[in-house]
């Protein structure tokens, strides 16, 4: 990989999967997310804001995003989110975003009864 010295860093993916795609590193208050785009002229970002009933890990496109609740500068297009929280089932959900636009989704989270952590035991009078 390597990095140009512009103020937006770029880094210019070298894997022959990649070969026609450039990650670009959007810096975004308190967090920095690495997004794929195709070649050709830098295109405005889309910004989504996901939020949970309880603390969660954001993973975009399959990419760890940070907590839940941030807004992130993500390129225009489809793109898959995951959240995960500790005790609950992952949910997924896809998302289209148009350059400029701003999205919020609230994504509701199930309890995995299975995985979750034991009760307190109840005291007996």
């Amino acid at each position: 990989m390597r990095r140009s010295s512009t103020q937006s860093p770029v880094v210019t993916c070298n894997s022959a999967s990649h070969l026609h795609h450039r990650a670009v590193v959007h810096a975004v208050p308190a967090l920095l997310l690495v997004a794929c785009a195709t070649a050709g002229p830098p295109r405005a970002p889309g910004y989504l804001r996901v939020t949970t009933p309880v603390a969660a890990e954001l993973y975009v496109d399959e990419r760890f995003a940070g907590a839940t609740g941030r807004e992130l500068a993500v390129y225009p297009g489809e793109h898959r989110i995951e959240v995960r929280a500790d005790g609950m089932f992952p949910s997924y959900r896809e998302v289209t975003l148009a350059p400029g636009e701003r999205k919020s989704l609230a994504v509701p989270l199930r309890p995995d009864l299975d995985h979750a952590a034991p009760a307190a035991p109840r005291a007996t009078p």
